[in-house]
């Protein structure tokens, strides 16, 4: 699918690094909703990023990633 202005995606922010014992697993990947605002002539979109209990922000030219993957968006998986 290409991505237009106005469709929701998720968004997967990048999560600042943590001093935790090596031994154990990452830290999960974060979901929030997302709304395209802009698109580029090249694909690149601009989102503006809703996460609950928070401001929303605008993350600009963000990464498409087909799996959850930190700092990318993708599409919301369908029932």
């Amino acid at each position: 699918m290409t991505p237009t202005i106005g469709r929701i995606v998720h968004f997967h922010p990048q999560v600042a690094s943590v001093d935790v014992d090596p031994d154990t697993s990452p830290l999960p990947v974060l979901t929030y909703a997302a709304i395209v605002v802009g698109v580029s002539d090249g694909g690149e979109i601009v989102l503006l990023v809703l996460p609950p209990l928070a401001e929303p922000w605008h993350c600009t030219y963000a990464k498409f990633s087909e799996t959850p993957e930190s700092g990318c968006w993708t599409w919301p998986p369908r029932a």
